[in-house]
């Protein structure tokens, strides 16, 4: 998920129904993570305060895209369901 998704789903109040639906863990990667909570926070942004109060009671996983397996997982569920 990158950072416009993730902050129009935390605008609308969708992020948390939107994790509970979800078929697999919602990942993102850490420099969404640093943008939307990190940066925001420092910039007093109320969805980034959302977005780590989520991050933490939801589980919404931030990994370096570049290194995560969990990249690999979601490549092989995509390649299992063609």
């Amino acid at each position: 998920m990158d950072a416009c998704t993730l902050i129009y789903l935390i605008k609308s109040k969708l992020l948390t129904k939107f994790m509970d639906l979800a078929e697999y863990p919602v990942v993102i990667d850490s420099s969404v993570y640093q943008e939307v909570v990190i940066d925001g926070k420092a910039k007093k942004y109320p969805d980034a305060i959302e977005a780590e109060f989520i991050s933490i009671l939801k589980k919404l996983e931030s990994v370096s895209a570049t290194k995560s397996k969990s990249i690999l997982f979601f490549i092989e569920k995509l390649h299992q369901r063609k």
